[in-house]
């Protein structure tokens, strides 16, 4: 009774009150679910520019949000140089490429850049990215995701790894709209830290993705933006404890686990990979290695390249769809990525040494939660706590439940701290 007395008292607000109501909503979902209460509010969001200016301000407002923008500006450039592919057979030409200013330029997007074309972009993101939410939830693929381990973790290549994933095996396989099953409950809260964490992660591919293929004036500029870079990846300070192991939660689950899991046939390398005499980057690194070893260098050098649009189309078009042989070039689907381009962008005049290794280790992503951690410690003290819970507490502790935590970041210490004196009481 109470709701369709609070209903009523909606409908009789006048046009702009509604608008106002819509614009003010927590995400595009609760804006969705009120456009479908009834004809009148359907109305009120599909009339003339109005779902614009209501997706507009949510976005805007909204915190789960705050990376969309910049990484729509990063996706418009990549996909504009990248489609010099399908006109180049080899790499593009340096005047072809994008330059180091426009990669600068991302660094410095506000929310007032927000086009409207970016908003429709984010909230097609919004909506199709919550298959990979609803991928995380299902008790099936859970069920895989809790007894997987960690490949990237150490950055030593090894066969232990390749034999491990040849022993995990493929991805259950999911029919559409199985009947019974179940998925794990996620509240609106969950589902906004799942986006933004998973909208964090993407940006900071998609900027290393652009700084491998850019043109620089000089390498000092070179250096400056991949230095911005290195900090997305290892060092946000504005971030709070609680997103930083979010970010590491979903980088475990679709890199680590689904990615992983998607290019699970290490007898399959040759397919992926282009002639030998094109003489690309990834041929020499795999030169000298073990067989056993180039699966597992081949995942390492691919895995940042690899955006959750990416992923989401091989688990569709390939390993739930084998009967398609998805995709059918498989070198072309990599090259389309980048993947097969330069690696460490295009310097114009060398005015200054280059100190980095321009291969992202996967497990810098920890880097970030431990320099939020060490605010609570000594270094040294905060390094051996984080090894210790990473390695014998978090499967158990964690992994699946990140998303569901309180996000005090004194609450996530003491839950640290308590699953650590559980394991040495046990």
């Amino acid at each position: 009774m109470y709701l369709n007395l609070t209903m009523s008292l909606i409908l009789d607000l006048p046009g702009e009150l509604l608008l106002l109501i819509f614009e003010n909503l927590n995400d595009l979902d609760d804006v969705l679910h009120l456009g479908r209460a009834c004809k009148q509010l359907y109305s009120c969001l599909d009339g003339g520019q109005n779902r614009l200016r209501i997706y507009k301000s949510v976005i805007a407002c909204a915190a789960h949000h705050q990376y969309d923008i910049q990484l729509c500006y990063l996706i418009e450039v990549n996909q504009r140089y990248t489609s010099n592919y399908l006109t180049f057979q080899e790499e593009p030409p340096t005047s072809c490429r994008p330059t180091g200013q426009s990669l600068s330029k991302s660094f410095q997007v506000l929310t007032s850049d927000l086009q409207d074309e970016f908003v429709w972009s984010i909230s097609t993101r919004w909506q199709g990215l919550q298959l990979l939410r609803d991928l995380y939830r299902h008790p099936a693929i859970q069920s895989a995701y809790f007894c997987s381990s960690l490949h990237y973790r150490d950055d030593f290549l090894s066969n232990q790894n390749t034999e491990m994933l040849q022993w995990e095996g493929s991805l259950p396989h999911l029919e559409a709209n199985s009947p019974g099953v179940s998925l794990v409950p996620f509240d609106a809260r969950q589902t906004q830290r799942f986006h933004q964490s998973l909208s964090a992660q993407w940006l900071a591919i998609e900027a290393l993705c652009l700084w491998r293929v850019s043109v620089f004036q000089t390498s000092q500029e070179k250096l400056q933006v991949f230095e911005k870079i290195l900090k997305i990846w290892t060092d946000n300070p504005h971030r709070e404890v609680s997103e930083t192991m979010d970010i590491l939660e979903i980088f475990d689950f679709v890199w680590g686990f689904l990615l992983r899991r998607i290019f699970g046939d290490v007898t399959d390398l040759s397919s992926w990979l282009p002639p030998l005499d094109l003489n690309l980057s990834i041929h020499f690194i795999l030169h000298d290695l073990e067989e056993s070893w180039k699966w597992d260098a081949f995942i390492r050098f691919l895995l940042p390249h690899m955006r959750p649009s990416n992923i989401i189309e091989l688990l569709v078009l390939r390993t739930w769809n084998p009967s398609l042989s998805w995709p059918p070039d498989k070198p072309n689907f990599l090259r389309q990525l980048g993947f097969f381009d330069t690696w460490d962008g295009i310097c114009l005049v060398n005015d200054v040494h280059f100190p980095y290794d321009t291969y992202i280790a996967p497990s810098l992503v920890e880097n970030d939660v431990l320099r939020r951690l060490k605010q609570y410690g000594s270094s040294s003290d905060i390094i051996e706590v984080w090894k210790v819970y990473r390695d014998e507490a978090w499967i158990k502790d964690a992994r699946g439940k990140v998303l569901s935590w309180d996000e005090d970041q004194g609450w996530i210490i003491k839950q640290i701290m308590t699953a650590l004196e559980e394991i040495r009481s046990g």
